[in-house]
């Protein structure tokens, strides 16, 4: 492990801020709103960068008036701790950055992630808040911000032992918080995070993000977790084991790991074909009684569910090799350039649905194979109504193709089940349907 020197960006006002980014391979950034130095904290082996300082570059900074950053004009309001982060990313001149935060710093975090996009690869937001006005002002995290201002030496006392330093480790560290405590700032440092609300931003993430609840911390309600993945576009929630505040279990620094290393997005594109020369294998994907389900688990869980089952569909066509094309609401359209992909994609999706525990999500797919009229990015056409209709025409858990999509697949391992002749609504003539079996 190495530690680089310490670095300064600047904020638009001219605010040096410091910074040093510990580890090796690609940036991620920390955000800290502790009351103490982030980067006292980093050189002292603490918790979260002990962890995945091995497998990233982990990025640590002082705001204004903490640690090594020049008190300047102090301002700690939520945007100009976005405008601290921008600097430090565009310091690191490495491209977009992943970033993570834990409770009241995923406020910044997740404003950071949409109001700059272009610095922003992946959102990883551990036990969040964004919305401090949701907590009672007697909370345990306030009441641990109060004492920041009452009685700092107890209050790091306190924080180190959350943070899960080990007693031995206590001494040497304390009195290097000591060294660097911010008094100057801390009762502005507790009013602007009692005030933080980044509700309003959660919608416009565009960066992949992970959402960590815990099933059990001593500051925060793990409540806060579900609403906030549900309301991001493109989140995952997951539940994990608690960890000491700020801290990381092996198997959760591996989840983290995982996530961020599943690379840049892929664009949502399709290959143009013109009409009558490109043969493509058309999907279409519905989950079943999806109203039903929305209205017996209310909006918030319910959308939960659907993001989980729209984040598996989306890998799972990427795994296959296919183009998404477009999102339904409850489903999705894909194309293939192989009958064998397009296959092994609709096998493996109803295979992970199936054993996917919690809430069961029942999908019917519909697949043909034909030469569609491509235009802007999009696909028409009788190849297209049919796989559409199949979808339509399958229950949950099954998969329908037409005779032509059979008759491809011949010799490469599939197994069907002939449906017999089936009226396709739109469609003249009768189409002869087989059932996918995928059951292993």
């Amino acid at each position: 492990m190495t530690v680089s020197r310490v670095r300064y960006a600047h904020t638009p006002r001219g605010v040096p801020i410091a910074f040093i980014a510990r580890g090796d391979g690609p940036p991620l950034l920390v955000v800290e709103n502790l009351g103490v130095s982030s980067n006292s904290l980093a050189m002292s082996d603490v918790g979260f960068i002990t962890r995945l300082a091995d497998a990233r570059t982990v990025v640590t900074f002082d705001f204004p008036g903490t640690g090594l950053s020049d008190a300047g004009p102090v301002d700690l309001s939520l945007g100009a701790q976005v405008g601290c982060m921008a600097a430090v990313a565009g310091e690191l001149g490495a491209g977009p950055v992943d970033v993570y935060g834990w409770g009241l710093s995923a406020a910044p975090a997740t404003a950071f992630a949409a109001r700059w996009p272009s610095l922003v690869r992946r959102l990883v937001l551990a036990n969040p808040c964004v919305d401090a006005r949701e907590l009672d002002g007697d909370s345990p995290l306030f009441r641990l911000l109060r004492l920041s201002t009452e009685d700092y030496g107890f209050f790091v006392t306190t924080l180190l032992s959350l943070l899960g330093v080990p007693g031995h480790r206590q001494p040497p560290l304390h009195q290097t918080l000591l060294r660097g405590a911010p008094t100057a700032v801390l009762p502005a440092w507790v009013e602007s995070m009692s005030t933080f609300d980044a509700s309003e931003e959660l919608e416009k993430v565009q960066s992949p993000t992970l959402v960590i609840q815990p099933r059990d911390h001593p500051l925060l309600s793990p409540h806060h977790a579900t609403s906030i993945a549900a309301r991001i576009p493109a989140a995952t929630l997951v539940r994990v084991d608690t960890a000491p505040m700020g801290g990381m279990l092996a198997e959760n620094r591996d989840l983290v790991l995982d996530f961020l290393d599943q690379g840049a997005p892929e664009p949502v594109t399709v290959r143009r074909a013109s009409a009558g020369t490109v043969l493509k294998i058309i999907v279409f994907t519905d989950v079943e009684d999806h109203t039903q389900m929305m209205e017996r688990l209310g909006d918030e869980k319910g959308r939960e569910v659907l993001r989980e089952h729209e984040r598996l569909t989306r890998q799972t066509i990427r795994r296959n090799g296919g183009s998404l094309v477009k999102a339904l609401g409850d489903g999705f359209m894909a194309s293939f350039d192989s009958v064998q992909r397009a296959l092994a994609f609709a096998t493996e999706l109803q295979r992970t649905l199936s054993k996917k525990p919690g809430e069961p999500v029942r999908v019917r797919i519909g697949v043909n194979a034909g030469e569609p009229v491509s235009e802007d990015d999009d696909f028409f056409g009788t190849a297209v109504i049919v796989a559409a209709r199949l979808a339509a025409e399958a229950h949950g858990g099954k998969i329908l193709v037409s005779n032509v999509v059979r008759e491809l697949a011949s010799g490469k391992g599939f197994e069907f089940s002939d449906r017999g002749t089936v009226a396709l609504k739109g469609i003249e003539e009768p189409a002869r349907v087989f059932e996918l079996r995928w059951w292993e």
